[in-house]
């Protein structure tokens, strides 16, 4: 009786086959499923925004940015940011402030199809009420529990910003450039793609000292919220906000005036050594650039999420910072008490260390502008040149 060779040969085979995946049938499978994992990733959602909201926690804040995502919806998009001018005092009575006052407003006042506007004190309660009663209501809570008027002041210009969009400046800065020569209308990083500048943000201060906390800086590399630009529903804001409404509503004690913020507690009481910081650290430059690097940090590896084959580095950040490698110019990069937003592989792929010593505009995920220190920061000359800040130091009375 003859028996088939091939038949023989295949036998074998088969077995061995069979023993392989009996023995490494659970690798295989789990190969299996994270690749059908990114299939369905990268099909199921068509924006990192859009992941986000979808797995936002099913706590009173997750319910907040969900409410505020629904209610004042983003989609990256080329629309002009909206040509609003936004500024705030006691006030609307221009002529009854200092000329000094009243020259630098004037700069922002005459911009051509711009429209102009000045808020005074007395519309904030209107404004929060009008806008959030019904739509987040723990905005408007968390606003009238504030207990000081620049706190109201800071969270003000993050929701007009939010729900309406624009620019939004100090009553003491002046205007350097005409608006409609700054790169978020006149896109001169990428002028032969579609504009989608949705975020503007500039450096306040770059502090590469040894000391650099000195004067209260809250934060090594911190960004400015005297001058603002944006398009309404940016989600960076909606992490701002949602951020200072549970400090508001979760980490303050009226009865005392203290705030708990990071294990630290700042006493808002008049006189308090502390109250300073606390403003800053509640509402100010410390908060907003924060939620910034966090913002940034979750867009960017949200997008490595839904799509492995990106480099987001190379791909997303238009960035000629790059090749000066401008942190070798760093005197004193591991700071004493530098614990913000650094700079840690993988976790947190965006840090200080990233935007130190910026000479050039960095364009994020074609939607994001981030600023050198001279466009905001007080260094005058040349095109980047934006606006000046005088320091009037209103804020502190």
């Amino acid at each position: 009786m003859k028996v088939n060779k091939k038949i023989v040969t295949i036998i074998p085979i088969s077995i061995i086959i069979f023993l392989f995946l009996l023995t490494n049938g659970s690798q295989f499978k789990s190969i299996a499923n994270q690749q059908a994992q990114q299939l369905y990733l990268k099909y199921s959602y068509n924006s990192v925004d859009e992941y986000r909201v979808a797995t936002y926690n099913h706590d009173s804040l997750g319910e907040l940015r969900r409410n505020l995502s629904i209610h004042f919806p983003y989609t990256k998009n080329t629309d002009e940011i909206p040509r609003n001018i936004w500024q705030m005092w006691k006030h609307d009575d221009v002529k009854s402030l200092d000329k000094g006052l009243q020259d630098l407003i004037e700069t922002w006042q005459h911009q051509e199809n711009f429209t102009y506007k000045l808020i005074p004190d007395n519309y904030l309660d209107v404004f929060i009420n009008e806008t959030f009663a019904e739509t987040a209501p723990m905005v408007m809570e968390a606003f009238h529990k504030l207990p000081l008027i620049i706190l109201k002041s800071d969270f003000m210009r993050y929701l007009l910003m939010f729900v309406y969009g624009g620019v939004y400046s100090d009553i003491d800065t002046s205007l350097h450039r005409n608006l409609t020569k700054w790169i978020s209308y006149e896109n001169t990083i990428t002028p032969n793609l579609p504009n989608q500048i949705g975020l503007v943000m500039g450096i306040e201060s770059d502090r590469d000292e040894k000391n650099w906390a000195r004067n209260s800086m809250p934060r090594r590399l911190q960004y400015c919220q005297w001058t603002l630009q944006s398009k309404p529903g940016h989600p960076m804001y909606r992490e701002l906000i949602t951020r200072i409404v549970d400090l508001t509503l979760n980490h303050f004690d009226p009865k005392t005036m203290t705030l708990i913020k990071n294990g630290k507690t700042f006493d808002l009481n008049k006189g308090s050594n502390t109250k300073q910081s606390g403003i800053l650290q509640w509402t100010g430059p410390a908060t907003i650039t924060d939620a910034l690097f966090d913002y940034l940090n979750e867009v960017y590896k949200t997008s490595e999420l839904l799509d492995p084959e990106l480099d987001f580095k190379q791909d997303k950040m238009i960035d000629p910072n790059r090749d000066l490698n401008l942190l070798s110019k760093v005197k004193f990069e591991k700071l004493r008490g530098a614990t913000h937003n650094e700079y840690i592989p993988v976790e947190r792929p965006i840090g200080w260390q990233n935007f130190t010593k910026q000479v050039h505009p960095i364009l994020f995920d074609d939607d994001v502008l981030l600023l050198p220190h001279i466009s905001f920061g007080n260094r005058e000359g040349g095109d980047l040149d934006y606006v000046m800040h005088h320091f009037k130091g209103s804020w502190k009375n």
